[in-house]
């Protein structure tokens, strides 16, 4: 059973269509383009076009660059292209489960820098935002949650399966 239990303040990134955050000093931004824009590359990250999907994130950038959101769903959408490129996952895995005991070769470079670079960016917000704690969430299977952990400052935390976030 999954629990959530918040009894202070916490950020959590996740990978949704999450506002975007009004931060002092932010030039003015078109946030209602930004927001269709990453409906638009959700839609086509669903679908399976990346390149669609990656472009309209891209856009989401440039309508909204402080906005945390694309960043993390151009992180996600390489993710998931890299998980069916290598195999990790098929389109059953996608529609239902991804499996976790299949054999997996290291990412290719540049897609694997290509991602972490977001990542990177995600905590970049965080530290701008300066929370007590932040959690990193909907991470993959596929992830190395300990050497993710290891990456992290202390105050932030990946999550995972279980995981009860208490005061």
């Amino acid at each position: 059973m999954n629990r959530f239990i918040s009894r202070a303040p916490v950020v959590a990134l996740a990978l949704t269509l999450a506002a975007p955050i009004a931060l002092e000093g932010a030039s003015p931004v078109d946030q209602a383009a930004a927001a269709a824009f990453r409906a638009q590359g959700v839609q086509a990250g669903y679908n399976l076009d990346y390149d669609e999907a990656l472009a309209a994130f891209r856009q989401a950038i440039e309508a909204d660059p402080d906005d945390p959101a694309p960043h993390r769903l151009i992180a996600a959408t390489t993710w998931i292209r890299l998980l069916f490129q290598r195999g990790a996952i098929t389109v059953d895995d996608y529609l239902g489960e991804a499996r976790s005991d299949l054999a997996r070769d290291p990412p290719p470079s540049a897609m694997d820098a290509f991602f972490h670079a977001h990542l990177d960016r995600a905590l970049q917000w965080i530290e701008r935002i300066a929370p007590r704690r932040a959690f990193l969430t909907n991470l993959h299977v596929d992830m190395d949650y300990a050497e993710l952990d290891r990456r992290t400052p202390a105050h932030v935390h990946p999550c995972h399966d279980g995981l009860v976030i208490e005061a």
